[in-house]
């Protein structure tokens, strides 16, 4: 069980049934607290806490009946915390209490400090395992909330092989690489200079970028996105829709449930979990990607250069290409050969 759970089960006989809870992590806590109501903003989080016993789940800020006590549980990056914290105050009755719980070199502390500030109340109630556990209590309901006023669009130029192409590129707090182009998925595009075989597949696709500035440069082609976190989904479908152009955005844990054959599959794939490094994602993609490529797909993946993912590769496809490699990241290229 995750040490912010155990924080929690600390105090269990305060927690009331209707609880809301806030990007709890995947564990059993929910099986030990009185049944209420959890947002998730990870696919496979909802897939597996939606069958706990009486429990209410959803997938996504989305706005339902107001309660009296709340828990958030901290994120990595700290305007998805705001985010966050701005929906569910939202939620919140007035006189509710409200909890903040996370690894405190995490944010935990800064961010319970400025919550404190912001609502006029609140202290620290417990600490342990280098965790922490903030109260408060609200005095009035939150502001409206708006998905309006957290997404940010920006133009950018963006490499595809040897030309530059200007795209619209939505931002969500809390999606990777917000506010800039990642180094790592500008060299994986400036490596794509032919038109790739369709249809294609943007796996982890983040913010949508690459798919959409293959279709900028290419036009007619057949991508999908998928991706764990709801504000990848939501930014993809609106960086779309702001360049006039259409796509399959679904969400996925993984490849697992994904059906289909692909000519053509790239990535710039996630190695943390949370704060910390996790290589498992990759190992399964790697160990399941074959499976979704048609005769002759390629894969193209794009990695940090420390990272070991050539040897995985190899193992899937035996020979694999560096298409790409500035020490820092390096493109790699892999395809299903054909059966004579």
């Amino acid at each position: 069980m995750e040490a912010t759970s155990e924080l929690i089960l600390r105090h269990l006989a305060e927690v009331p049934s209707g609880a809301l809870m806030v990007t709890p992590p995947n564990d059993e806590l929910l099986s030990k607290l009185p049944p209420g109501r959890f947002v998730t903003l990870n696919y496979g989080h909802w897939q597996q806490l939606r069958s706990r016993d009486g429990w209410e789940g959803q997938f996504g800020l989305v706005a339902s009946d107001p309660v009296d006590f709340a828990i958030v549980w901290m994120p990595k990056a700290r305007k998805e915390f705001e985010l966050l914290m701005t929906w569910t105050l939202s939620q919140l009755n007035p006189g509710a209490r409200l909890w903040l719980v996370g690894e405190k070199k995490g944010g935990t502390e800064s961010s319970g400090k400025a919550l404190q500030k912001t609502l006029g109340c609140g202290s620290k109630r417990d600490s342990a395992r280098h965790c922490q556990l903030w109260e408060y209590v609200t005095k009035t309901t939150g502001k409206a909330f708006s998905l309006d006023d957290w997404m940010y669009r920006r133009s950018a130029q963006v490499p595809v092989g040897s030309e530059q192409q200007e795209i619209v590129l939505v931002d969500v707090p809390g999606v990777f690489s917000q506010g800039r182009l990642d180094e790592g998925t500008a060299l994986l595009l400036a490596s794509l200079d032919e038109m790739p075989k369709g249809p294609v597949l943007d796996f982890a696709c983040g913010g949508g970028v690459i798919g959409t500035a293959l279709m900028a440069r290419w036009g007619a082609l057949q991508i999908n996105f998928i991706d764990i976190q709801w504000q990848a989904l939501l930014a993809t479908e609106q960086t779309l829709l702001a360049n006039g152009l259409i796509g399959e955005v679904s969400p996925s844990d993984g490849l697992a449930g994904l059906s289909g054959k692909f000519g053509t599959i790239v990535s710039n794939p996630p190695f943390h979990s949370g704060l910390k490094t996790d290589l498992e994602i990759v190992r399964q993609f790697v160990a399941r990607v074959r499976a979704h490529l048609l005769p002759g797909g390629v894969l193209w993946l794009v990695a940090n250069a420390f990272l070991p993912y050539q040897q995985l590769l190899e193992d899937q496809f035996g020979t694999v290409e560096v298409a790409s490699d500035n020490r820092r990241f390096r493109v790699y290229r892999a395809s299903l050969q054909k059966v004579r």
